[in-house]
């Protein structure tokens, strides 16, 4: 199983399996499906969208930074 979810993004899964009547796992497999092949697709249609895609995530902090 995969680690490190936040609360809210799991969630978000949990309703969505339950509206698809999927388990958790089946779900983050049906969505990480959808997302690797839309990524390939945008990757081949827009190759500089993607990669300034890329460039923005990577110049973002990678954990939230709180304020308390």
């Amino acid at each position: 199983m995969l680690r490190d979810i936040p609360d809210d993004l799991m969630e978000e899964i949990k309703q969505a399996a339950a509206l698809e009547r999927r388990s958790v796992p089946a779900e983050i497999l049906h969505l990480t499906q959808i997302g690797v092949r839309k990524t390939i697709q945008l990757q081949r249609d827009h190759p500089r969208t993607v990669e300034n895609l890329r460039q923005q995530i990577a110049e973002r902090p990678r954990f939230p930074v709180s304020a308390t």
